[in-house]
């Protein structure tokens, strides 16, 4: 029987969050406890190429610890980072499935909707007999055909009565994808304004810190004109998802996407005010040494890369 604690994504949150006594994931998190904090350690030491990275089976709780780590993503929103983090969790996975039993991978690839199961082929390959334990129906194997995976495209594998045959290295492979969308699915932007203050600081993990000015701004409920357009133009400098910033400034303006579309569809990149502007306009609270917020955020931009 596979394992939830070593692939903890196979545990709904409903129910992780039911066990806990039916609290909110942000209640979980607000103190800062020991799952966010692994969470914080993981991200890290997959940001900063460190290993190794600990196999979810090694956390006290290794439920609270993957969604922790999703809340952060969703806190951050950066495409790249996403794409990234997903990456390296997926292949550590993978790793995990290439020990499981060939019933477990298919309890596996059911979870995940791969409709596949066990139907033998043997053939031989320079002089040595090769066997192919799994099949997929050929529309199927079209449709969860991962793309640019040379090893799986269909050119590459035997095709029998309208079943495509694999072998368990790339059953295992396909099932990585899927892994992949289904952690990606997990993933949803959220407004800034509700950000607990204990995971704050992981604004950081996406680049840089985040300005005084534009921290203030994101704490307030109501907002004045320029202080929305301020933020508003900031979020888009940083790439946080449109969505995101629609959620952030709903309660502050009566068309918030049309607002943010006025400039979005600027053909010129709108900057930020620099930081003498922002002194002018009132909204510049501490003397940070730079000439424009931006330089905060993106100072330590190549942690990401």
């Amino acid at each position: 029987m596979i394992n939830p604690s070593k692939y903890p994504f196979l545990v709904p949150i409903e129910k992780v969050l039911k066990d806990q006594g039916g609290i909110s994931i942000f209640d979980i998190i607000s103190v800062d406890g020991d799952s966010l904090k692994s969470a914080k350690e993981r991200i890290s030491l997959i940001i900063e190429n460190k290993r190794p990275i600990p196999s979810y089976n090694s956390y006290r709780n290794p439920n609270l610890v993957f969604y922790s780590l999703l809340l952060i993503l969703s806190v951050l929103y950066d495409r790249r980072l996403m794409k990234r983090i997903i990456q390296e969790e997926s292949e550590m996975f993978v790793a995990e499935l290439k020990k499981e039993s060939e019933d477990d991978l298919l309890s596996m690839a059911s979870y995940l909707g791969v409709k596949v199961e066990r139907r033998e082929i043997s053939y031989w390959e320079k002089n040595r007999k090769k066997i192919l334990s799994f099949t997929l129906p050929f529309l199927n194997y079209i449709r969860d055909l991962p793309k640019n995976i040379e090893d799986l495209r269909l050119c590459n594998q035997i095709v029998k009565d309208g079943y495509v045959y694999i072998d368990k290295v790339r059953l295992v492979e396909l099932l990585k994808t899927k892994i992949q969308e289904k952690i990606l699915s997990l993933v949803k932007p959220i407004s800034l304004s509700k950000i607990p203050d204990s995971i704050r600081d992981i604004l950081s993990l996406k680049g840089g810190k985040t300005p005084p000015c534009i921290e203030v701004i994101m704490r307030k409920k109501e907002r004045n004109p320029e202080e929305v357009r301020t933020l508003v133009v900031y979020m888009i400098d940083i790439g946080i998802d449109r969505s995101t910033i629609s959620s952030t400034i709903k309660d502050n303006i009566e068309n918030p996407d049309e607002f943010i579309n006025s400039f979005l569809k600027r053909k010129e990149k709108f900057i930020i005010y620099s930081c003498k502007k922002m002194k002018e306009l009132g909204l510049c609270i501490d003397d940070c040494n730079v000439k424009n917020p931006l330089q905060l955020y993106f100072g330590r931009a190549e942690r990401t890369s």
